[in-house]
């Protein structure tokens, strides 16, 4: 079903240019209800790949139930778009996330998203950074973590990882990021959760900013970071494979 029903959506409705979204959402706005089907209608393929991606790691919700759950969420966010802050796109894909989310929660099964694992492995990494010691059993002892997750979190602090945090001069005080000479980035996804704690105060820009760390292209990410951060791009591809295999690592841990 789902196999006839992604071909149809996708031969049937294409996604719609900035003029034509402007036209729609200025027909919609003197409720014109076909300008208002022919916008939801173009997102149905939106709807669909999310709900393929969120199938992936959580059989236990069907497929069809992410999918009429995206399409209600989609309903809602055509109904409270604003087109002078964003387009369609990003507008309904914030909304049938959400719900998709709020769906394998009520399903009684918890997500494990980066969010929050990265989240934790921070909170582990300020306690580490508090005790002003490398000596593991001594960490131990203060922190009450096991050796082994210990290890792996001194691993993240001492090893070269990229700060992914300087994609985004605002979120800081680049005074506190200047290194004379020393491409030995010292960060990691985890860094980025805990300088969003303590700088950003607004939940929706803390939001905003993991939306497009999420659809950030990976190739955009590693030219990003490379630039600012003076190394070549083979040597950032490097440092985050390092990174995410340490991470994985600590979520077996947890």
């Amino acid at each position: 079903m789902s196999i006839h029903y992604r071909n149809s959506i996708r031969a049937n409705y294409k996604s719609l240019s900035k003029d034509k979204q402007k036209e729609l959402h200025a027909k919609i706005a003197n409720e014109d209800w076909a300008a208002r089907e022919e916008v939801i209608n173009s997102c149905l393929p939106l709807v669909y790949d999310l709900a393929k991606k969120f199938h992936i790691n959580n059989k236990h919700v069907d497929l069809e139930d992410l999918i009429q759950h995206g399409n209600v969420a989609l309903i809602r966010a055509v109904d409270n778009w604003d087109i002078n802050k964003s387009n369609i796109t990003t507008v309904a894909t914030y909304y049938i996330r959400n719900s998709m989310i709020d769906l394998i929660k009520d399903s009684k099964y918890n997500i494990r998203s980066k969010y929050d694992m990265t989240k934790q492995a921070a909170e582990d990494i300020s306690k580490i950074k508090a005790c002003d010691s490398t000596d593991v059993e001594e960490i131990c002892e203060k922190t009450g973590l096991t050796k082994k997750r210990v290890r792996l979190l001194l691993g993240i602090l001492n090893g070269k990882r990229i700060e992914y945090s300087l994609m985004d001069h605002r979120l800081h005080n680049k005074d506190n990021y200047e290194h004379s000479g020393d491409n030995n980035i010292g960060g990691c996804l985890a860094d980025v959760i805990e300088m969003l704690d303590e700088h950003v105060d607004s939940e929706q820009d803390r939001k905003i900013f993991m939306e497009w760390i999420n659809f950030l292209h990976k190739n955009n990410k590693t030219r990003m970071v490379a630039e600012k951060t003076g190394v070549t791009v083979n040597e950032v591809t490097e440092s985050v494979k390092r990174t995410k295999n340490l991470l994985k690592q600590i979520a077996m841990e947890e």
